[in-house]
């Protein structure tokens, strides 16, 4: 259930980083944004679904953090840099 809710928290976290990378103009500020968020989200995945071990933790970072590549690049790269 964990992997799952990563997933779809993945999948749809581009708008988030999208909203908060409104008014920054430096790639590299950006990408260290969008993977704190990763991170961020990751271990809130972790920690409310009682799981608080550092495998657990890093396995919903991970997954976050991947999710939410594959969805910016296949679907939402194109949107959000015109």
């Amino acid at each position: 259930m964990t992997e799952a809710l990563s997933a779809v928290l993945g999948l749809v976290l581009p708008y988030g980083v999208q909203f908060l990378n409104q008014n920054v103009q430096d790639k590299k500020i950006k990408n260290l944004i969008a993977q704190l968020a990763a991170v961020v989200i990751g271990f809130l995945v972790a920690f409310f679904s009682g799981q608080m071990d550092w495998q657990n933790i890093v396995t919903s970072m991970t997954i976050v953090s991947a999710a939410s590549n594959i969805a910016y690049k296949q679907y939402f790269q194109d949107k959000f840099t015109q």
